[in-house]
Order: C-alpha cells, then sequence, then structure tokens
C-alpha cells in the first residue's frame, strides 16, 4: 500500500511540474524602445523612465516578472537598469511597460558633443526578461536585443547642434 502511494506521488508531481514547464513552442515576445523621458538629474547621474512595447507573438499568455536590460548608443554602454514588473500580455497582444534607467552625467555630455559632427545615433537595447506561462508556473528567461539607428536632427528639429 505504502508503495502504490510513493508511486502515485511521484506519478502526480510528474505532471503537476511538467505541465509547468516553459512551453516548447514558445516565440520570444519581440521588444522596442518607443520613449525615453528624463525623470531625475543629479551631479553625476542621470534617471530615465524608458518605455517598451512588447508583443507576445505565441497563443498562450505570457507573464512577465522582471526585465534587466542596457542601452547603448554608438557602440558604448550608455545606461542600464532592472525593473520587478508584474505584466500579463495576451496572445497576439502588446502593452507598454515603463521601467527605469540610470547612466552616467558624463556619458550624456560626451553623447552631446559628439553629436555636433554626426547627428545620427545608433542604438542597441539589450537585455532578458523572465516569465512564465502560468500564474504558478516557474520562471524562465528570454533574451532579448534590438537595433537601429535614428537622427538628432529628426527629434530635435528646433534645436541646432553646432
Amino acid at each position: 500500500m505504502k508503495k502504490a502511494a510513493i508511486y502515485f506521488l511521484l506519478i502526480a508531481a510528474f505532471f503537476l511540474f511538467s505541465s509547468c514547464a516553459p512551453k516548447k513552442d514558445l516565440i520570444s515576445p519581440q521588444i522596442e524602445l518607443s520613449g525615453l523621458n528624463v525623470k531625475d538629474v543629479s551631479l553625476s547621474h542621470i534617471t530615465y523612465t524608458a518605455t517598451l512595447g512588447i508583443y507576445n507573438p505565441n497563443k498562450f499568455d505570457i507573464l512577465i516578472d522582471s526585465i534587466k536590460y542596457s542601452l547603448y548608443l554608438n557602440g558604448s554602454k550608455f545606461m542600464d537598469g532592472a525593473d520587478s514588473v508584474d505584466v500579463k500580455i495576451g496572445p497576439h497582444e502588446d502593452k507598454k511597460v515603463n521601467v527605469r534607467l540610470s547612466g552616467s552625467l558624463f556619458n550624456v555630455l560626451r553623447l552631446l558633443s559628439s553629436l555636433s559632427k554626426e547627428p545620427k545615433i545608433d542604438f542597441k537595447m539589450k537585455g532578458t526578461i523572465w516569465a512564465r506561462t502560468s500564474g504558478m508556473g516557474p520562471s524562465f528567461s528570454i533574451p532579448f536585443e534590438e537595433k537601429g539607428n535614428f537622427d538628432f536632427n529628426d527629434l530635435n528639429p528646433g534645436i541646432p547642434l553646432n
């Protein structure tokens, strides 16, 4: 009788944990930097609020627990951050998520001085999302990376750089 109870518990545990594992057909969410606003400035650092657009291309919900990220401008690490978030994104749905970024004031000044020579900025946002596919399932990591470029003159047409 004891042996049967142990086998039953092992089989029940197998089904419980296998149903909580990340889905094999998981497609990484698409991340896009859709906004960046200055939140606070001190003598040494600048804190920003970045708005990330996150699209879930899967056929099931993704529950995002936390995000860790770095922003690179013209090949140099410009700022980074990590935030705990509690966001549920349904299948084929996108949501905006605000996260905190922090960077050195020196990096900003160096970037602004380089813009007078070349107003085109290459950027890369790289990081990891920790998510679940069910409320009680284990967390798993999903790396992401977005690259692009923009012209500073297009963002601030009334501000001359020279």
